[in-house]
């Protein structure tokens, strides 16, 4: 005789077995929230690498929490950090170690943005819809996200998440949502003192008269200064030696160094 079975086959299956769905293309926490993971492991870790249950225990969190696994989950759906919530080691990936000392040409916040929104499609895509214009209402950007295929369950919490992260990075002012590339309160690279070893956690952050506080949790103010910007371009067919030159001129220069 067959044993009847039990209406609800899930029932039947085992704990630990069941599956929790697919992966959501789209953070759960806010980008403020997850950074303090990855900071820290710039500034304790070695090399970018430091165990997870040491990040957690200096985080005040229990390894196997609900809430560290989230930061774990969160922080590599960023794209700051590798490893899973049951690695040995996280890692900073090397996108979050050019963030932290980054020399580049562009404005500070673009670094920034690439993580908090260009990063997921329907973060990017709902930017560019509406950037330049006034915030509409929470209501009207759910009904944008469910149309780039959020489910409505989930519309809400996206949309509060990626409001956060546009706050974050100075990009809503005035209820207006500034382009990027037009951001002029942005630091560039030449507001930013160059770190004396490549260590991440060695940088200066860049200064602003604003009370902005930076995606590394320092704020740094002081009085409005006035900046000089030079740009150099050097030839692709510049000898080692010529290059070296060139910056040992203007180290004699600008900075009355003798190089």
């Amino acid at each position: 005789m067959k044993k009847q079975q039990n209406g609800n086959e899930k029932d039947n299956v085992p704990k630990g077995k069941r599956g929790r769905g697919p992966a959501k293309p789209f953070p759960s926490m806010e980008l403020e929230e997850v950074l303090v993971l990855s900071k820290h492991i710039v500034d304790a870790g070695v090399n970018g690498s430091m165990k997870r249950q040491r990040v957690m225990e200096d985080l005040n969190l229990s390894p196997n929490s609900q809430k560290a696994r989230d930061l774990v989950t969160n922080s590599s759906k960023y794209g700051l950090t590798s490893g899973g919530y049951n690695a040995e080691y996280l890692k900073i990936t090397d996108e979050t170690k050019y963030a932290f000392v980054s020399q580049s040409d562009e404005h500070f916040k673009s670094v920034w943005f690439s993580f908090a929104i260009a990063k997921f499609e329907s973060f990017s895509n709902l930017y560019d819809e509406i950037k330049e214009r006034s915030l509409p209402k929470s209501t009207v950007l759910q009904d944008e996200l469910e149309k780039l295929g959020i489910p409505n369950k989930d519309s809400l919490r996206t949309v509060q998440i990626f409001i956060a992260n546009l706050k974050y990075l100075n990009l809503i002012k005035d209820n207006i949502v500034t382009p990027i590339e037009q951001d002029d309160e942005a630091p560039t690279n030449d507001s930013m003192q160059k770190p004396t070893s490549e260590n991440p956690s060695d940088v200066v952050r860049p200064v602003t008269s604003s009370p902005l506080t930076y995606p590394n949790g320092e704020i740094t103010v002081k009085e409005p200064s006035v900046h000089i910007d030079i740009q150099i371009h050097i030839d692709s067919s510049a000898t080692p030696e010529q290059i070296d030159r060139i910056f040992a001129n203007m180290a004699q220069h600008l900075y009355a160094q003798k190089g």
